[in-house]
């Protein structure tokens, strides 16, 4: 499990302009703190494609280790944010960014 957590983020840096255009999709609609945008395009890709929690905790903790924001604050922060993109984003509007963005 582990080892496709570190896969992904391993896409998700190789593929820089990701965020550009997840910040043009929704992120926008998402307002939290700047690390939030940031985790927008690794948890986007993790809900649609119907990632365990698990795997989705071990995100939102990478990501949270990764910033200066405090621990508590961003695990909360990311936690809304995964629960913005269960309930907004329908798997018809998930397959069109997908394919926006050259991940499928």
């Amino acid at each position: 499990m582990r080892l496709l957590v570190f896969l992904v983020l391993i896409i998700l840096v190789a593929a820089s302009p990701l965020e550009d255009e997840i910040n043009g999709f929704r992120a926008h609609e998402v307002r939290v703190c700047k690390c939030c945008k940031r985790a927008f395009g690794t948890l986007f890709i993790l809900v649609t494609s119907k990632a365990t929690k698990p795997l989705i905790d071990a995100a939102i903790r990478a990501e949270c280790r990764a910033t200066t924001v405090p621990k508590p604050l961003c695990v909360a922060a990311l936690r809304r944010v995964v629960k913005y993109i269960q309930s907004h984003v329908h798997e018809s509007d998930a397959a069109k960014v997908c394919k926006k963005l050259h991940i499928c």
